[in-house]
């Protein structure tokens, strides 16, 4: 299993999986829109993730250090499918369509492996109960159109899509 880069990414982890489910709910999608907007070559201050993530401002004092993009971009990943475990989602009550990894390989024409790899760049997976009682790693298609949006040149080498 992944470990967390950022201690501080792994401790928001722990605290969002004590709210109640939909503040849960809406954390993820905050987290689920700031892996599309970081930049993994820029560093940011580990206030505005806590603040994008959750909309409060921390107290006290203020920390110096900045965390890479790069390194927020899997912690993010990492702790919107680790929160989203706590959630017991059912892909069938989803608003949107949610993906297995057999149904993102078979829409986008690619291998599971090519999937394990967007995945390593940034496309945010969600753990859902399938329609057979089984906990897996599944996708809004909302989320795989934003990644194939913003890596395009990556999707289009690694795929047979048009």
């Amino acid at each position: 299993m992944p470990k967390y880069r950022l201690d501080i990414i792994h401790t928001l982890a722990r605290q969002i999986a004590f709210a109640p489910v939909e503040v849960r709910r809406a954390q993820l999608s905050s987290a689920e829109v700031l892996v599309g907007d970081l930049d993994p070559a820029k560093s940011y201050p580990p206030d505005f993730i806590t603040f994008r993530v959750t909309g409060f401002k921390p107290k006290g004092r203020v920390q110096r250090e900045l965390l890479t993009g790069l390194a927020l971009e899997h912690d993010l990943c990492l702790l919107i499918e680790d929160v989203s475990a706590t959630m017991a989602l059912r892909a069938a009550d989803e608003p949107e369509p949610v993906l297995s990894i057999d149904d993102a390989t078979a829409r986008f024409n690619v291998t599971s492996k090519t999937i394990q790899r967007w995945r390593r760049k940034g496309l945010v997976s969600r753990r859902f109960i399938f329609a057979d009682g089984k906990s897996r790693v599944g996708f809004l298609l909302s989320s795989i159109e934003r990644f194939i949006t913003r890596n395009s040149t990556v999707v289009r080498d690694d795929s047979n899509l048009a």
